[in-house]
């Protein structure tokens, strides 16, 4: 499926200016915009597929079906959600935070802070306990994002650091950095 111009457009710049209000490196920016392109395609409501060689269909049309709260609220690993296929406890804490900030969980600006926040350390702990990632791993991060040299490095850094795809293989790699450049054709 391809991504649409205005959403790209729309996306990049929401991520330039999170990146700007929280005055972290402009390296940011390209790693998200790739991330946000690997993991979902730049849809702000997707939620993870299930291989349909491994669940039943009645697993696959449950999931596509759930209401969003419950989605969120799962605390069951493979119910990535959102640009960035947030998941398990990642998921839980965004959708707390969400609840609690007043957030619509698919408002493209609430995952992007979410996702800037929690990579960075800035997340408030209540919002995070259980996560993989903590502050420790934010300083690292940090740190790896303000020396990368290009945007293909920072984000190969963010996708292996924060994201940590079950998948990041050469051709993935690949295709991610696809991501970097606007789309060619516009999809209506």
């Amino acid at each position: 499926m391809a991504y649409i111009t205005e959403d790209y457009s729309l996306i990049k710049k929401i991520i330039e200016e999170e990146v700007e209000r929280l005055g972290l490196s402009e390296n940011y920016v390209p790693a998200l915009l790739a991330s946000a392109g690997a993991e979902s395609n730049f849809e702000p409501s997707a939620r993870q597929k299930l291989n349909p060689n491994v669940a039943t269909p009645e697993a696959i049309a449950f999931q596509r079906n759930q209401q969003l709260s419950e989605y969120l609220d799962s605390s069951k690993g493979g119910k990535g959600f959102g640009l960035f296929q947030f998941d398990a406890a990642t998921k839980n804490g965004f959708s707390k935070w969400a609840k609690e900030n007043n957030i619509n969980p698919l408002d493209i600006k609430g995952q992007v802070q979410f996702a800037l926040l929690d990579s960075t350390g800035k997340l408030p702990s209540k919002y995070n306990s259980g996560s993989y990632f903590g502050l420790g791993n934010a300083q690292d991060l940090n740190k790896l994002m303000n020396e990368a040299t290009s945007p293909e490095k920072s984000a190969l850094i963010f996708r292996k650091k924060y994201i940590k795809p079950k998948v990041l293989n050469e051709i993935e790699q690949k295709r991610m950095l696809t991501f970097l450049k606007p789309p060619q054709d516009v999809v209506t």
